[in-house]
């Protein structure tokens, strides 16, 4: 698996330079079969948010936080619910679908030198229902949840005040909020979380940032911060859009080989709603994975953005609907009994990207609320790569060829490093 952070600046605005339709397959980059079928997941999952903005706004999801959020939600259903979320994410049935996601969770974090990789999982579950003893442990083994108890009905603010805080302290502050008080009540029987953070320092970090112009996603350009540097990163051009890596140090001497990267795409022409599509991303990524370094001068924004949304239409859209139905998803593999009454009321995501001269901060926190229904070499000119515009950006593990992050940059906001 490929430890690939890969920041895919997708905001609403990138719309046709060699987009391709949201439904069109996509041959993704050489990878372990299950690691292959969660990127395509993901990067759909990413399609259908984007689709839901215009090209003047951000979109930044983390495909690896809902994956492990929905995986959460796998070990506890039964039936169609559970083939459902096996077939979005392109998974084997079963119990295969767990031990893929529990062999995802291990791959991102273990051995990842100078970087800073924190995922963590957690069942906060109502204290007036029973759960199965089997779904405690099954989640427990496979993706290290934590459980604990909460008075949704009687205590809200005290209930969003504890998973609040779980989640801020797990995105070391980037995430304060992911729940509100108002949307917990005698109906509601738990949230399963995720939470995702990450830290990396450039391997050549930019010069300082200063004001330049910038093509924004609603067609405006005016000055904002740009850093630059020049040095040998892998480049690639391929269907009207070209596409830089920029890796993060495995060591903190620099010594080790990259593991975390951030790959960056633009279009080739100056286009403020240009949209990178499935096949164009597949095609860029695997010629990054192939591609020698080469001098390149790449210019980025200095910024930072936040983004929430809830999931679950994107998710429906994504073939998951048995779980969103009431008296149709069968969680009785999670609650005893009643696993026919429990339906999945929201699913919320927020993330967070700072970039910045000396590397990159991210994260990303999912909640899935259930209710009850009821070096510098001289040796020829560099290749130039501003990202002066809307761009794409994927923030991926280039060991296990996870995705930890996916975006696209319409309308970056000034990074004052707070």
């Amino acid at each position: 698996m490929i430890g690939r952070l890969t920041v895919l600046a997708l905001s609403a605005s990138l719309a046709a330079c060699a987009a391709l339709p949201g439904g069109e397959d996509a041959s993704f980059p050489a990878a372990e079969p299950d690691q292959a079928a969660l990127e395509k997941s993901g990067f759909r999952l990413f399609e259908l948010e984007r689709g839901k903005v215009g090209p003047a706004e951000n979109t930044f999801v983390s495909p690896l936080s809902v994956q492990q959020a929905m995986g959460l939600v796998h070990a506890g259903t039964k039936g169609t619910a559970a083939r459902e979320i096996e077939s979005a994410l392109g998974l084997a049935a079963g119990s295969a679908t767990d031990a893929a996601l529990a062999a995802q969770r291990k791959a991102v974090t273990q051995d990842t030198g100078a970087a800073e990789v924190r995922l963590a999982n957690a069942l906060w579950l109502s204290q007036d229902l029973r759960f199965r003893p089997e779904y405690l442990v099954a989640t427990r083994d496979s993706y290290a949840a934590k459980a604990a108890r909460l008075d949704f009905a009687d205590a809200p603010q005290q209930s969003a005040d504890t998973i609040n805080a779980w989640a801020s302290a797990e995105t070391k502050g980037l995430i304060r909020s992911i729940v509100a008080p108002s949307s917990f009540n005698a109906a509601t029987v738990a949230v399963l979380s995720n939470a995702v953070f990450f830290e990396g320092k450039w391997v050549v970090e930019f010069g300082q940032a200063y004001p330049q112009p910038f093509l924004f996603g609603d067609g405006r350009e005016a000055p904002f911060p740009l850093m630059s540097e020049t040095a040998l990163y892998s480049y690639a051009e391929s269907g009207g859009w070209k596409a830089v890596r920029l890796p993060y140090k495995a060591s903190e001497n620099g010594s080790a080989t990259p593991r975390f990267v951030m790959d960056v795409f633009v279009p080739l022409k100056r286009n403020a709603d240009a949209m990178l599509g499935a096949a164009a991303y597949a095609g860029l990524t695997a010629a990054l994975d192939n591609s020698a370094p080469e001098r390149v001068t790449v210019t980025l924004p200095r910024f930072e953005i936040g983004w929430k949304e809830t999931l679950n239409d994107s998710l429906i859209g994504l073939g998951i609907r048995a779980a969103f139905q009431p008296g149709v998803g069968d969680f009785g593999a999670m609650f005893d009994p009643g696993g026919k009454r429990m339906v999945i009321s929201r699913v919320s995501h927020a993330s967070k990207l700072q970039v910045f001269e000396a590397g990159t901060r991210a994260a990303a926190v999912t909640a899935v609320e259930m209710v009850t229904t009821g070096a510098r070499i001289d040796v020829k000119k560099p290749k130039v790569f501003r990202a002066d515009q809307p761009f794409h950006l994927v923030i991926r593990d280039t060991a296990s060829n996870t995705v930890l992050f996916v975006g696209r940059i319409a309308r970056p906001e000034v990074y004052d490093g707070n």
